[in-house]
């Protein structure tokens, strides 16, 4: 909707908590100028060992585009200006501008056998580099380099490597120093540990929103009143999401981080989430019925926020008690709707919002919305029905599609519904099993083309044709019957 108060046009994507109508890693140190002149023999055997992990991603890369998939050779190299801003690497990136990709068949399973052989020789590379800096005191890039692994090349081996163990509230692998530090209750406060009592006078100190907890990734800011422990939680998870995101789609989808900090809004009350979302966009951009765990407030001007609250409302307008772990689902469906936008800003059309392929935008947040985070490996779900405590359940996203395959549309129909038109729980199911099927059926054939598609929507250069632009000399009948073919694949747990 427009809001003439602010000035500028906004709408707003509510991921909800149940049944209801609705629903780059820079962490890792890629601002370090690794590429920079050294400036002493440790900084210099860093240097040398991240282009030999270079070296191995251009071999990679290399097989890729000899086989002309061109957008999975650029992804290879994504993987490692994540790490470190490599001169060689950006070099690849640019021979390989406008070709198109051209993959044989079979190439992708080809793919999954180089592939992980290519990543393990880095993650090992990484582990020596981690084991060293923890032999020298050197925290911070022992954390980068171990949080590489977990991110971009996981490797069990190289894990094994090195005097780890995870700890599940921060969802990563630490030091088993520090993992024994933090299971004892204290917490690391301006690069401080603090004792449990300690913590609990800061998280007292932090408990109101005239003196909230700030913590940063720096991409993503938090802002919150909740216990510290529980906002690093939150905070950790968005990480790995968003160095997830980045991974998946940073390829192929010209995705560039704002210039600014991505604001996340946590809050432990409902009256509370109200009053933060009326001071970011204003009374009269606030939904009526507000319903939802997570929200994102999309306009056309950068650094838009995030909402999540720990006492959502349900369809009755009942409130629920929740935990961090409870919002997870949601806040994913919001933060891919946030990553895919401001990450998006960089070239897009700031005088109007998305009006044309919306099932897009809500299909890759819906289809997102199903991986979960085990042990720092992401895996898509998919579960028939969804617990959300007590007696209460929620739908899968693809549960309505498979059991109901007779009932789906033609895609030319659905895809030309206005966005008020896409809001049933149908329509989401069809919208996230159809970015499914873009980008995981007939062997990837039509990856690159959504993937434009989801570029242009999401800067909001969509126009009426956009579909057949970037599905160029697809015959829709065949596109309908391959589409109705996969889902009568899909396996629901």
């Amino acid at each position: 909707m427009c809001s003439r108060s602010l000035g500028i046009c906004t709408f707003l994507s509510v991921a909800a908590l149940g049944p209801a109508p609705f629903e780059g890693l820079v962490g890792l140190g890629q601002a370090q100028a690794q590429n920079a002149d050294p400036k002493s023999p440790q900084e210099k055997k860093d240097l040398d060992v991240l282009n030999s992990l270079a070296d191995e991603l251009i071999k990679l890369s290399s097989f890729c585009t000899a086989n002309k998939a061109y957008s999975e050779g650029r992804a290879e190299c994504e993987r490692g200006l994540r790490l470190f801003d490599s001169p060689k690497l950006h070099n690849e990136i640019k021979k390989l501008a406008g070709k198109k990709d051209a993959p044989p068949k079979g190439f992708a399973q080809r793919l999954d056998v180089e592939r992980p052989k290519a990543l393990e020789k880095c993650a090992l590379l990484l582990a020596d580099m981690a084991a060293a800096c923890s032999k020298q005191g050197r925290t911070e890039a022992f954390e980068r380099y171990l949080r590489a692994i977990q991110q971009d090349f996981p490797s069990e081996k190289a894990l094994a490597k090195l005097d780890v163990a995870w700890f599940e509230p921060y969802r990563k692998w630490t030091s088993r120093d520090d993992a024994k530090k933090l299971e004892a209750g204290q917490g690391r406060v301006e690069g401080k540990w603090l004792d449990p009592a300690a913590v609990e006078v800061s998280n007292r100190k932090h408990s109101t929103w005239d003196a909230p907890w700030v913590e940063s990734d720096g991409v993503h800011e938090l802002r919150t009143t909740v216990p510290l422990r529980t906002a690093r939680r939150l905070l950790a998870y968005i990480t790995a999401y968003r160095a997830f995101f980045l991974q998946e789609f940073g390829g192929t989808w010209d995705l560039k981080a704002p210039s600014g900090k991505l604001p996340v809004i946590l809050t432990e009350t409902q009256q509370a989430l109200r009053e933060q979302m009326k001071k970011r966009v204003g009374e009269l951009a606030l939904p009526s019925g507000m319903q939802g765990a997570a929200y994102y407030m999309s306009t056309n001007m950068p650094l838009n926020p995030c909402f999540v609250t720990l006492e959502p409302t349900d369809a009755t307008g009942r409130t629920l008690k929740v935990g961090v772990d409870d919002v997870l689902r949601t806040l994913t469906h919001e933060l891919t709707h946030q990553l895919a936008f401001e990450y998006s800003k960089h070239d897009c059309d700031p005088t109007r919002l998305t009006q044309h392929q919306f099932w897009a935008v809500e299909g890759i947040a819906t289809f997102m919305q199903g991986h979960v985070f085990e042990k720092g490996v992401w895996r898509l779900r998919q579960p028939r029905l969804i617990p959300l405590g007590g007696n209460l359940f929620e739908q899968g996203s693809f549960t309505l599609c498979v059991e109901h395959v007779d009932r789906l549309p033609p895609l030319a129909k659905y895809m030309a519904q206005s966005q008020a038109e896409l809001m049933t729980l149908e329509n989401y199911s069809i919208a996230a099993t159809l970015a499914y099927f873009f980008l995981r059926g007939e062997e990837g054939a039509h990856r690159a083309s959504f993937l434009k598609l989801l570029e242009r929507v999401h800067k909001v250069h969509d126009t009426d044709k956009t579909f057949a632009e970037c599905f160029e000399g697809v015959d829709q009948r065949e596109l309908d019957a391959q589409f109705r073919k996969f889902v009568e694949q899909i396996k629901l747990e």
